[in-house]
């Protein structure tokens, strides 16, 4: 139902932090994490490709396009909702992605929801 969508250039630190959250604080209701790479350094690279979470596809930019990957990620996925994340985002509460998307499925003809 929810596609998990995080954008990172060079700050693996942050990034791990925000993997490991999203693994563990997330529903059964996520199913994919898509994780695109914007043209990192080789560190970001390596951590990136040691991922084993079938949920999660890691793309590989040539190039830093900033937020544009955004929209290049969403044709990527298969579900139904899509969440947008920096790779800074950590400490959400368990369940989070649950909560959002409970909100989603409540409030009639909403296109966008953040928090």
């Amino acid at each position: 139902m929810v596609a998990i969508i995080v954008l990172t250039h060079n700050r693996v630190h942050l990034l791990r932090r925000c993997v490991e959250d999203v693994l563990l604080r997330t529903s059964a209701a996520t199913r994919e994490i898509v994780i695109w790479n914007n043209a990192s350094e080789a560190e970001t690279h390596s951590y990136l490709d040691t991922l084993e979470d079938a949920r999660i596809r890691v793309i590989h930019s040539p190039e830093n396009i900033g937020t544009n990957a955004y929209s290049r990620a969403v044709p990527l996925t298969a579900s139904e909702y899509l969440v947008e994340l920096d790779d800074d985002v950590i400490e959400a509460p368990v369940n989070w992605d649950k909560v959002m998307l409970d909100a989603f499925l409540r409030i009639p003809k909403i296109g966008y929801l953040a928090a």
